[in-house]
């Protein structure tokens, strides 16, 4: 077996323990989230009302569901319902889709099963994307640093690793927008975060 595929490998345990330990534990309940949950259910066979009132039934006892705002959001009247697919989720339809396939046995919990795959497979793509640019150790490095910030546990050990594989990754290239373009990235993501909560 080759390096690169010892180091795939590699990544790929480190990423599906990352999700099963710390994201899947941390999970956030968003509007667009309680959107999804309507068009997985609509895509089940539910129709659009059943869809909405499971949805908030779900919704209604998650953090999201204690403030004000978003409360008004999540009890709509099934008659002034909008529709699920609204106009910014027309287009979006392989998220709620392949989570529609996992309803049956998992419930809404299908769209965190479903994220978790998606956190696992970026990793693993960005390790393949990474690999064109640096050595497989690095890329390695890269492609964990690059996901550490979905784990919504700030702590300085992330940030440490985060700038070190983007210090490697800049070393092994003369690319110096690369390193520099990941740090602002991971500073206007920071600040993002901090503004929504």
């Amino acid at each position: 077996m080759s390096g690169k595929a010892l180091w795939f490998i590699a990544v790929v345990v480190v990423a599906f323990v990352l999700a099963l330990t710390v994201v899947s534990r941390n999970p956030r309940f968003t509007p667009d989230g309680f959107q999804y949950s309507r068009v997985a259910m609509q895509d089940t066979g539910l129709s659009p009302a059943d869809a909405l009132l499971k949805a908030e039934a779900f919704y209604i006892q998650k953090p999201i569901g204690q403030i004000a705002r978003y409360r008004k959001f999540l009890t709509v009247d099934v008659a002034h319902a909008p529709p699920a697919p609204g106009p910014i989720f027309r287009t979006r339809v392989l998220y709620p889709w392949v989570a529609s396939l996992f309803y049956r046995w998992r419930g809404l919990a299908a769209l965190a099963d479903v994220s978790l795959g998606a956190y696992v497979a970026s990793v693993a793509l960005m390790y393949w994307l990474l690999l064109a640019l640096a050595r497989p150790w690095v890329a390695a490095m890269g492609a964990l640093a690059s996901v550490l910030h979905y784990t919504h546990s700030p702590r300085p050990s992330w940030i440490v690793t985060f700038g070190l594989a983007t210090i490697l990754l800049g070393l092994t290239r003369r690319i110096l927008y690369l390193p520099i373009g990941a740090v602002a990235g991971a500073v206007i993501g920071a600040r993002v975060r901090r503004d929504s909560r």
